[in-house]
């Protein structure tokens, strides 16, 4: 009987942790470019410029303005998991008598699982004359494309030609629920043609103590099945 009610007791831990640490429940995911002199696209999931036949995936594939390549595709987590979202895109401007500068946008809400922390990786390549900046916000609204600024903005330049960096950013708005997260980058080549690509993604950090429940659950699992293995 006491064996049950120690199994009993570990189940529950275990089912405390898979709560707290469940994936975030979002909604439409959406991405949004502005070329900064009057040339936007707004991409949801599942729409008629998606090209992205999965779902939580949205993918843009086109020209917008001065750039005559832009291929952009965002997914969250049920399409990229372990991340909790990815950006990635290859884009390249032409040669312009007006200076303009991409901004791309990945933007989802309705995420439920709070997390103190997020970590934004990002790699990728740039041309001459070219700059990236990645920047991720949210955590304190449920408004897509709208929050706070989770963590500093990565700036990169040319030289080198190939770019990549981590940062790891406190979410202001936590434990607020539910929540949105947008991830940014601006690609800068002025009146000058050249091209850019990268990779962006965001790893949620859980609480401290979350990691300390499911360690302290597995813990008292393993005792429990090791005496029940002695006694038989």
């Amino acid at each position: 009987m006491k064996t049950q009610s120690t199994a009993i007791a570990v189940l529950a831990v275990l089912g405390l942790f898979v709560l707290l640490a469940a994936p975030p429940a979002h909604a439409t995911a959406t991405l949004y470019l502005n070329d900064g002199i009057g040339h936007t696209i707004t991409v949801a999931d599942g729409s008629a410029k998606d090209t992205c036949l999965s779902a939580d995936c949205v993918t843009f594939n086109g020209v917008l303005g001065d750039w005559n390549i832009n291929v952009t595709t965002g997914s969250d987590l049920d399409a990229s998991s372990p991340f909790i979202m990815d950006l990635n895109s290859v884009n390249h401007h032409l040669s312009s008598s007006k200076a303009s500068v991409l901004t791309i946008e990945f933007s989802d809400n309705g995420f439920v699982t709070p997390f103190p922390q997020f970590e934004g990786d990002i790699g990728g390549t740039i041309a001459r004359g070219g700059t990236v900046t990645a920047a991720l916000i949210g955590g304190d609204t449920n408004t897509m494309f709208s929050g706070s600024a989770i963590g500093p903005t990565l700036t990169f330049s040319y030289p080198p030609t190939a770019f990549g960096g981590t940062f790891v950013g406190a979410n202001k708005g936590y434990p607020t629920s539910p929540y949105s997260l947008t991830e940014v980058i601006t690609i800068t080549f002025g009146k000058a043609a050249g091209g850019a690509s990268f990779d962006y993604s965001v790893t949620p950090i859980p609480e401290p103590a979350s990691l300390a429940l499911l360690g302290g659950g597995l813990l008292l699992a393993g005792i429990v099945v090791r005496r029940k293995a002695r006694r038989g």
